[in-house]
């Protein structure tokens, strides 16, 4: 992959202290990584696909477009700056990638990185093979 291993290892980093802070004690946190093949325009492209899954306590949906806003935290009472998931768009950005989000109030939240491995090509999560 053609990367900075220490941007891949901050991004990876947020994800799981924001799945970890938003776990209670018994709650579980889920880290994957696999292998995806795309295909855009005709080209198959090789992708890192990360995933970190929290049974925390869900996020909102009006706030789940705005999460990788900078400055924008729903945890401003236990310290949150809003700088971390806005750290890690930015570093997915610079690597071509794409992060989202995915969650439902009381049953955890689902954070994707989608990372080429090789190539110029601009992945996108609809291209996610099931």
């Amino acid at each position: 992959m053609l990367a900075d291993p220490a941007q891949v290892q901050q991004i990876t980093l947020n994800l799981i202290n924001n799945a970890l802070t938003a776990t209670e004690s018994g709650g579980s946190v889920i880290i994957q990584a696999a292998a995806a093949t795309q295909q855009r325009h005709g080209i198959v492209v090789q992708a890192v696909h990360i995933t970190v899954e929290d049974s925390g306590y869900g996020i909102p949906s009006e706030d789940l477009a705005r999460l990788f806003e900078p400055f924008f935290t729903t945890r401003s009472e236990e310290g949150g700056t809003g700088l971390g998931l806005a750290v890690v768009r930015s570093l997915v950005q610079e690597h071509n990638g794409e992060v989202w989000a995915e969650s439902e109030l009381g049953a955890g939240s689902r954070f994707h990185v989608l990372l080429a491995v090789e190539g110029p090509t601009t992945l996108q999560r609809e291209e996610i093979a099931a």
